[in-house]
Formats: structure tokens, sequence, C-alpha cells
């Protein structure tokens, strides 16, 4: 099967626009679901006010592997990604993911409820295979 965007917004689609999020802290920990993987990101949902910036924190739970690569095809380290039609936005989900065989042990519990999550922030891709996330608004 061929791998395929699907739509994931766990920010509201008015911030979510790719060079609009940004990354700003990542970090891993010991959850009560398993390894977890802790992120947040801050973009602008507000038309009327460019300046505004919010903040979110999005929680991945029972990660088996993550990931960050440069954006874009102009880095020489960079990898072609797999981008949502119509480009544009910064977060979606893979379908049929070639990458998430690859990144569990053979002893992975429920594979099939694993999910490749994308986060694209200005100059970075993060990837996160997951089986859940959350996403809390943390503030202005």
């Amino acid at each position: 099967m061929e791998e395929q965007c699907a739509p994931w917004s766990p920010i509201p689609l008015e911030a979510n626009h790719y060079m609009a999020v940004n990354v700003q802290r990542l970090e891993e920990a010991q959850g009560q679901r398993g390894r977890a993987v802790r992120m947040v990101v801050t973009g602008n949902p507000d038309s009327l006010d460019r300046k505004r910036v919010v903040a979110w924190r999005l929680t991945f739970s029972r990660v088996a592997a993550y990931r960050k690569r440069p954006a874009g095809t102009y880095w020489p380290d960079a990898v072609p990604l797999l981008w949502p039609k119509p480009q544009g936005v910064s977060t979606w989900e893979v379908k049929n993911s070639r990458w998430l065989p690859e990144s569990l042990i053979p002893e992975w519990l429920h594979p099939e409820r694993m999910r490749h999550f994308v986060v694209a922030s200005s100059y970075d891709v993060y990837e996160v295979a997951a089986e859940w996330w959350e996403s809390e608004e943390i503030g202005d």
C-alpha cells in the first residue's frame, strides 16, 4: 500500500499553518501508559491579531519512536517527506507508513494500534510513532 496523508488537527485549524507553527520544547518521559513524548508548540489562531501567539502541549502516549528531521529538500541531510495536499498545514498523520514497522521492536504488544504523527515546525519535521495523543491549550 502507498503512504497517504490524513487530516490530524491537535491544534485549531486557524493556527495550523506550516511556517507559522513552531515546536518550542520536546521532552521524553515515562508515563502511566508507557513512554511518552511531550511537545510544546506555538502558533497564531487569530486572523485579526497577527501578533497573538498561543501555546499547546501535545502529549503522545505509548511511544515506540520519534525523530526530528530537517524540513524541505534544501538541507543537505533532509529526507523527502510526504506532505498533505493541499500543502500548507503543519500537522498530519501518515497512513500506511513505511516507517512504523521499522520503528517497532518485535515484542511490541499491539502494532495495529500504532500511528504515525507529523508536526512540521518552521525548519524541522518531528515524527512520532505512538498509540495515542492529547492536546491541551496552555495559554498566550
